[in-house]
């Protein structure tokens, strides 16, 4: 009879420890865990791969002015506990304090384990992007998300046990409602006269010279024009009054004063010779 409470209080003893120890282990896995990125998360590009994939995590914003370069770490069960560097070392390719920037693993999943001497197995894995000051190699914050291994080759970034997201986007529409401009233009005509008016010169007493011209241009608009209405007109009159002359009515007045000259001459010397001779004849007393 004592043997048997004995051994059934050594297998309660067993149990107990048994649940102790798992539930020490379960909450070292736990703590192991970091906690969520004090600066943003994550979104890693594929979304879905397997073990041998070397993924890209792309970060929600900057890192802080502070820092001037990034390093990745990998969290999870067994051997990735403490954390496992999925790049080499201290990172500045894409590095921004501005915006986004892609962080890519330089190894895949399965080589970090094969590195580190572990083995990549089923479970939930946080990937975390340290900003750090290289100087000071001070971690000024962090971004993260989880990675999911439904088994050990294949990760996803939903939770298979959860509800995948539904994201619903909606498209502003834009409606424009515009009218082309009317353009309603008029232009008064423009008139030009032109008056040139030939001076008359009386060079001799029959000899005029007078002419006169009319000439009048019109210009008239064309019609209208496409992409308006439009009204315009240019009208440009002118007028000239060029050369005209009359018929010569007799003989130049030059000629005739000349004819006068001689003829008054000729009649002067006539008259002087005639005294001459009438003086001739009388005696002289």
């Amino acid at each position: 009879m004592r043997k048997r409470q004995l051994a059934a209080a050594v297998g309660s003893v067993a149990a107990a420890a048994s649940v102790v120890v798992a539930l020490v282990t379960s909450s070292s896995a736990s703590a192991a865990l970091p906690p969520p990125g004090s600066l943003g998360t994550l979104t890693i590009e594929p979304a879905t791969g397997t073990a041998a994939t070397a993924p890209v995590v792309r970060t929600s914003q900057g890192c802080t002015p502070d820092s001037d370069s990034y390093i990745a770490h990998v969290f999870g069960p067994g051997g990735f506990a403490d954390g496992l560097v999925a790049t080499f070392g201290l990172q500045d390719v894409n590095f921004s304090t501005t915006q986004a920037f892609p962080v890519q693993f330089t190894k895949s999943m399965t080589d970090i384990a094969t590195d580190n001497n572990t083995t990549v197995a089923a479970g939930t894995y946080v990937v975390r992007v340290s900003c750090v000051d290289s100087f000071s190699q001070t971690t000024t914050g962090t971004f993260t998300t989880n990675m999911y291994f439904t088994d050990p080759g294949h990760y996803q970034a939903n939770d298979p046990s959860g509800v995948p997201p539904t994201t619903t986007s909606t498209t502003k529409t834009s409606v424009s409602t515009s009218q082309p401009p009317t353009t309603t233009g008029t232009s008064f005509p423009a008139t030009t006269t032109s008056t040139s008016d030939t001076a008359t010169s009386a060079s001799s007493l029959t000899s005029t010279t007078m002419s006169t011209s009319d000439s009048t241009a019109e210009t008239v608009p064309a019609g209208d024009g496409s992409g308006g209405t439009g009204a315009g007109a240019a009208q440009s009159v002118g007028t000239s009054v060029p050369q005209r002359t009359l018929a010569n009515t007799g003989v130049n007045a030059g000629y005739l004063l000349l004819l006068a000259v001689v003829l008054l001459g000729t009649g002067g010397v006539a008259l002087i010779i005639t005294r001459r001779r009438r003086a001739a004849r009388w005696p002289s007393k």
